[in-house]
């Protein structure tokens, strides 16, 4: 997620290459991933150029299990259209791996006073 001046979260038209059906990555030695924390984990690859090595499950997991829409929490918050449901890596290691991160954007915490900075920065000091 990239930040503008502003302190908002700037949204995107799509989620993270990871959740995206065509968006993969190469490593140099042919095998295909999701995600750049995954890049070199052969166990985390999705398969290979070749066409060996093909892991449903992996890929399952980025499309159906990082799904912010499974996420009752996700699903029901106001922020969702902009942060996307937070990292789909993350979201899979919470889900998978017992891992407890923090998902939601700083901005979610903070908006009263992100909104009067953004104010006093556009508003009061032009």
């Amino acid at each position: 997620m990239l930040f503008n001046t502003h302190f908002l979260p700037v949204s995107f038209y799509s989620e993270c290459i990871a959740r995206c059906i065509n968006g993969y990555l190469v490593s140099p030695d042919g095998y295909l991933y999701k995600c750049w924390t995954d890049l070199g984990n052969k166990s985390e690859a999705i398969g290979h150029l070749s066409g060996k090595d093909f892991n449903p499950d992996n890929l399952a997991k980025y499309m159906v299990g990082g799904d912010p829409f499974n996420d009752k929490k996700c699903s029901e918050c106001n922020f969702l259209p902009i942060c996307g449901g937070g990292c789909p890596h993350l979201k899979l290691k919470n889900i998978f791996n017992n891992s407890n991160v923090k998902l939601c954007h700083l901005s979610k915490s903070e908006i009263k006073d992100f909104l009067e900075i953004y104010y006093e920065k556009n508003f009061i000091n032009t």
